[in-house]
């Protein structure tokens, strides 16, 4: 693969980072501006939300920039998106951008689960008896790409 390759593949990577992040970031914005309650779990729900999908916006801009924390900010962000789950009456799942979930439902018995969904983050209440895990297979092809560049020496 040429140098050449390998900086577009960067750089489109870069892409769905900044759209998955600004477009989280925009509705995350919306939602605290519209929905604005005082309460200490919304505004801690509220502040990781933004974290998170402003994460996603400086990874990707690290992306396309070529900077050198581009490796790190991508791992970062893509790691954080991988799994999510509802047990114990909580639950978790972030997804900037594309999310391709394939999982288990062993609430009542063992059910295999699939989702696709775009930008979304969900924290807190779940149903106590839910007990739900699930891997998006989006970030885990982008950390393998990204890991394969990593580990040559020519490619900063």
């Amino acid at each position: 693969m040429t140098q050449q390759t390998k900086k577009i593949i960067f750089i489109i990577i870069g892409i769905y980072q900044l759209i998955g992040g600004s477009f989280g970031l925009t509705v995350g914005l919306y939602t605290l501006l519209t929905k604005f309650q005082i309460n200490i779990f919304f505004l801690i729900y509220s502040i990781i939300a933004l974290g998170l999908f402003t994460l996603s916006i400086f990874a990707g801009i690290s992306c396309i920039k070529e900077d050198s924390n581009k490796f790190y900010l991508t791992h970062y962000n893509q790691y954080l998106q991988i799994i999510s789950f509802a047990i114990f009456g909580f639950a978790y799942k972030f997804c900037s951008g594309l999310g391709i979930y394939f999982g288990l439902d062993l609430t009542t018995s063992i059910d295999f689960i699939y989702e696709i969904q775009l930008t979304k983050i969900g924290l807190g209440k779940a149903e106590p008896d839910d007990v739900r895990v699930s891997l998006n297979i989006i970030p885990i092809l982008i950390l393998l790409i990204v890991g394969h560049f990593r580990k040559q020496k020519n490619f900063a």
